[in-house]
């Protein structure tokens, strides 16, 4: 009798909380009690009665009844037992939950409550007063042309991940549309869905164009749930607002708006296979594997965000499952490939720690292609990290290191999509998360990407400064700031001497500024976090370049890096500067035309300057204007001096427009770095080897396999991240850039023979034309007195490739005589270039790689790939 009693023990207390029996959570009879504590309820106690307090008024049951009313009570404790492990399993799905009790457990009074930090980049800045903006039928909101910019930048940066819209179908239903336009249909609201998701990945800001498409998308769908059942029409435009939601909204919102949409998905059989057995049979028709991808990204958002909120997701019953095939260009198959394993996480189906590791490899040594896809992976890897982790699971040294990689590749992905305005929803939440495991971690191995992981959040939040990213940057400060706090003050730990070296001071007052918004971090040692975060820095970084996806970024040529080129990289997944023209009009009209492109908000026109030469392409008023992600600086005529005043007026002008810089010697890059205000320090520096083409150092350059190594070496405890540039025309030279430490690959004269650049013929055909640069380009000064674009800085010199003009220089023909003909071949056309030609053709030292036109995601496709190619051969390179 003494085992079975110790057995039927209560597991609960006798008295519990209110909030507790709400949710029925166990309840320790704590004031407070341990699970308000760590869930951050009001905790507090009602009176209840209670039958035991009657016990003397009723008679004790008869001896033979007793064995029966125990086996009723032991019932109870098994459901608890039950209920119990869903709480748990539902908890580590949860990154809210996971991060609440990390804190708990470093620092229980100074944890962050329960929130979803970073679950997505926060709702779109500006426009104020939008809300009160009425809907407008989307003929009236957006000319034709317009519309089929923004469903381009749809079909580029959305479908390719999320592909359950036929393109063809689009537009013509589009192009119907506005040829009828006093008839409205369902349609319109996948119009207006497109068309504002195409605004969200073309700027930063909301616009009142993208307020009303959402606006008009939104009163159509729920007028429609009203008067008729759902179409296939219906359903694409509300896994279009899922989709749009998921990535600007609240989470309970676009939870509601993901639970509509899989009940509506069942209430048209959408789900079901056809068939003439059943009056039950799907009653909406198209094609299978639209259906199968509808299907699958509307389970995918239902899934993630139930899992995220702790909430129940919708399940469809009797579905039919269907094999979808993978489309040239599209990797939603990738994605939804993920679908199987997630779902198996749902918090009643168990699994032990065997089958979570097993599940964790599956993951980890899946092949996925692009950013959206790898943090995709990330996220569910993130996930089985915290349900092993709630089973005190460790990882093999195996596992570990690919979680490590994947998590490198995914911080990676996180920057270059935010550089590129790629705003989907794990480019906030991946880093955020990647932080707290690393941390939950405890090892050497772990805190090495820390800083990386760090950085990534701090770019993101930079980036898209929102309410929603300065608190996940500063949450992610304050577990740090807490996690080095209890290290230090565990006598138990053996910590390394610190290194001498004094702190940047940006990199204190960075930290100091987190004091007014955070006041747990009074008293913080802000040098000694430095110091040990540098040391957990030092760790050898290994990057994984089997699925490495490097940035691109095509360089500012002067005249020939137009918007079309710019614009078109950018879309592609690298980034695209517009070169400078020679006046300010240039610089407005090229601005004006890529805010068409990506579709900008009109901007009130404000004249230029009249006849305003720029001496080397800065135009502050452009910038202030138009507020670009990114200008490029370089070649000032008074050295730092200029590049102090220039960055202070773009501060001024656009506080989010990132600085870059190009340097093209040891000196250069060591004066950028000083010490100094912050506002003139560069967000990034390119270091310009002297393979380049156009104008370089011209006596004092380095070719880029010796130069920026010894950059790298002398900024090593700079935070700004390093780009190469000179001579990289394709992935073997990125790749060779990468080793060498580069954060991301400037090409230049590749990009000429782009179709999108803006160049004659003529020259691009002498860029193909042209090999052995060391034999056939040169550095001088002829070509510029020629064409009349002196005023360079006396240490600047371009590289260009020779012809008749340069070799008869050399043989002392009197330039008088080489100008007449320099002008005569500029009424030739495209025949004014070439071996015999006169015209100059600056080109850098890669030419020799380069052999066909190709437009420019073609261009930055092929550079990824090959980075990877050199990449994954199952070496480490250390970068």
């Amino acid at each position: 009798m003494a085992s079975s009693t110790g057995q039927l023990k209560r597991k609960r207390s006798r008295v519990a909380c209110e909030p507790c029996r709400e949710r029925k959570r166990k309840c320790n009879g704590g004031n407070p009690c341990l699970t308000c504590t760590e869930w951050g309820y009001d905790c507090f106690y009602k009176n209840h009665h209670r039958a035991e307090a009657q016990s003397s008024l009723i008679p004790a049951p008869p001896e033979d009844l007793q064995d029966a009313s125990v086996a009723e009570r032991s019932i109870p404790d098994t459901v608890r037992s039950e209920d119990q492990d869903v709480a748990q399993r539902l908890e580590a799905n949860s990154g809210a939950a996971f991060v609440r009790k990390l804190g708990l457990k470093v620092d229980p009074e100074h944890a962050p409550k329960l929130n979803l930090f970073g679950w997505n980049i926060g709702a779109r800045q500006g426009l104020l007063g939008a809300e009160s903006a009425s809907a407008l039928p989307s003929l009236n909101v957006i000319p034709l042309a317009d519309m089929r910019e923004l469903a381009c930048v749809y079909f580029a940066k959305v479908d390719p991940c999320y592909g359950f819209i036929d393109s063809r179908v689009f537009y013509e239903r589009l192009d119907a549309r506005w040829r009828s336009p006093l008839t409205s249909s369902s349609y319109d609201s996948v119009l207006a869905g497109v068309a504002a998701l195409g605004s969200l990945f073309s700027t930063r800001n909301l616009g009142i164009t993208e307020h009303h498409l959402v606006k008009t998308a939104q009163v159509q769908l729920e007028t429609e749930l009203l008067i008729k059942a759902p179409c296939l029409d219906t359903l694409t435009g509300w896994t279009l607002r899922v989709i749009y939601m998921r990535m600007t909204a609240s989470p309970y919102p676009a939870w509601i708006a993901s639970c509509t949409l899989m009940h509506l998905i069942e209430a048209a059989g959408f789900h079901l296979k056809p068939s003439s057995d059943t009056v039950l049979s799907c009653g909406v028709q198209c094609d299978p594997q639209i259906r199968g991808r509808l299907i699958g990204v509307a389970q995918h958002l239902n899934m993630w965000i139930s899992y995220d909120l702790g909430l129940s997701m919708v399940p469809l019953h009797n579905e039919n499952p269907l094999t979808l095939s993978p489309r040239e260009g599209d990797y939603t198959t990738e994605l939804l490939n993920l679908l199987p394993v997630s779902s198996s996480l749902a918090p009643d189906k168990t699994r032990n720690d065997t089958d979570l590791q097993s599940l964790l490899l599956q993951i980890l040594n899946g092949a996925h292609s692009q950013p959206p896809s790898v943090l995709a992976q990330c996220n569910l890897v993130l996930c089985l990290l915290r349900r092993l982790r709630a089973l005190n699971s460790n990882l093999s040294s195996l596992l570990l290191e690919k979680v490590l990689a994947l998590f490198k590749q995914g911080l990676c992905a996180a920057r270059t999509m935010a550089m590129s305005c790629n705003p989907w929803h794990h480019v906030a939440n991946v880093p955020f998360h990647i932080i707290s495991i690393l941390l939950e971690m405890d090892s050497r191995v772990s805190f090495a990407l820390l800083p990386e992981a760090m950085q990534t959040l701090r770019q993101v939040a930079n980036t898209y400064n929102t309410a929603t990213m300065r608190e996940a940057h500063n949450t992610a400060c304050l577990l740090i700031f807490l996690y080095q706090r209890r290290r230090s003050e565990d006598p138990s730990e053996l910590r390394p001497s610190p290194r001498q070296m004094t702190p940047s001071s940006e990199g204190v007052s960075w930290l100091e500024g987190l004091v007014s918004e955070l006041p747990n971090l009074q008293g913080f040692d802000f040098t000694q976090f430095l110091q040990d975060m540098n040391d957990l820095s030092q760790d050898v970084d290994v990057v994984d370049g089997i699925n490495f996806i490097p940035l691109i970024v095509s360089a500012p040529m002067r005249v020939m890096s137009g918007p079309v080129l710019a614009v078109a990289v950018s879309r592609a997944g690298g980034l695209g500067f517009i070169g400078p023209g020679v006046k300010t009009q240039d610089m407005f009209k090229d601005l004006e035309e890529a805010s068409a492109l990506v579709k900008n908000p009109k901007w009130t026109a404000r004249p230029p300057p009249v006849n305003s030469t720029l001496p080397v392409g800065i135009a502050v008023s452009a910038i202030r204007q138009f507020k670009p992600c990114a200008a490029w600086l370089y070649a000032p005529r008074e050295g730092q001096k200029e590049y102090d005043l220039w960055s202070t007026k773009i501060r001024k002008a656009s506080p989010h427009t990132q600085i870059w810089i190009q340097i093209g010697t040891l000196a250069e890059a060591v004066q950028l770095v000083r010490e100094g205000p912050a506002e003139q320090r560069p967000d990034i520096i390119v270091v310009q080897g002297a393979e380049a083409g156009g104008h370089g150092r011209a006596k004092d350059g380095m070719g880029l396999m010796t130069l920026f190594p010894e950059v790298a070496d002398a900024l090593a405890h700079s935070e700004i991240p390093l780009f190469a540039a000179g001579g990289i025309t394709d992935g073997r030279g990125a790749a060779a850039a990468l080793c060498l430490g580069a954060s991301g690959i400037v090409m230049g004269t590749r990009f000429l023979a782009s179709t999108e650049a803006r160049i004659s013929r003529g020259y691009q055909n002498e860029i193909i034309r042209a090999s052995d640069a060391a034999t056939s380009t040169t550095k001088t000064l002829l070509y510029n007195h020629l064409r009349g674009t002196m005023g360079w800085p006396e240490e600047y010199s371009p590289r260009t490739i020779i012809n008749r003009s340069f070799i008869e220089h050399q043989k002392g023909s009197p330039f008088e005589e080489l100008k007449k003909l320099h002008d005569e071949s500029l009424k030739a056309g495209d025949s004014g270039w070439g071996p015999e030609g006169r015209l100059a053709t600056y080109a850098g030292a890669g030419i020799g790689l380069i052999h066909e036109v190709k437009d420019a995601a073609a261009i930055v496709r092929e550079t990824q790939e090959g980075v990877r190619e050199r990449l994954s051969s199952g070496n480490k390179y250390k970068l």
